[in-house]
């Protein structure tokens, strides 16, 4: 949902294709806020990787009284690329976060409610998550410590707190009024 991810495909994020300074920034205001102090830059950029998964990513740097590096994306694959009928297809909603300051290093990625399979009825769920913590932080985490998941954690597992939270991997198929499949 991010304006400057989203305005890639859909220019209205942004104020639309021919928005002035003024209309861009009237479209992101909830978004951005200006702040004595705070400055950042950001660059996107279109591409396709293995000539199957098509990406949009931003890359954000912010600096000034805080530094911070921040990718955030979508990529999308659809197999198979051409014909009538799809049998998958599947978004990632990206984000890298590089936070020296705070000492943190973050990836996660979480499959859209438009990713399916099989059928565009049988929705795919999921996320993945990996970070490393570089200093100590008031919350609990300890310098060098990192989580690596995908889909989750075992339901035995004691999770610390500062560990970030990734929906199951699994699908949900409503089939009919009568016929429900779901699988993690």
């Amino acid at each position: 949902d991010f304006p400057f991810v989203a305005g890639l495909s859909d220019p209205s994020k942004i104020g639309g294709a021919d928005a002035g300074p003024q209309e861009a920034l009237k479209a992101i205001q909830d978004w951005v806020q200006p702040a004595q102090g705070v400055n950042w830059i950001a660059a996107g950029v279109q591409f396709t990787s293995f000539e199957l998964i098509n990406s949009n990513a931003l890359v954000v740097v912010e600096f000034g009284k805080h530094f911070e590096i921040a990718i955030l994306g979508l990529s999308r694959i659809k197999l198979p690329q051409a014909g009538p009928v799809t049998y998958a297809y599947v978004e990632l909603g990206l984000e890298v976060i590089i936070d020296p300051t705070d000492g943190l290093f973050s990836a996660t990625a979480v499959i859209t409610p438009n990713s399916y399979v099989i059928a565009p009825a049988c929705h795919l769920t999921g996320g993945f998550a990996f970070f490393v913590w570089f200093k100590d932080q008031t919350n609990g985490a300890k310098a060098g410590d990192f989580v690596l998941t995908v889909g989750g954690y075992h339901p035995q597992f004691n999770k610390p707190a500062w560990y970030p939270d990734e929906p199951r991997l699994g699908f949900n198929w409503q089939v009919s009024d009568q016929v429900s499949i779901k699988g993690g």
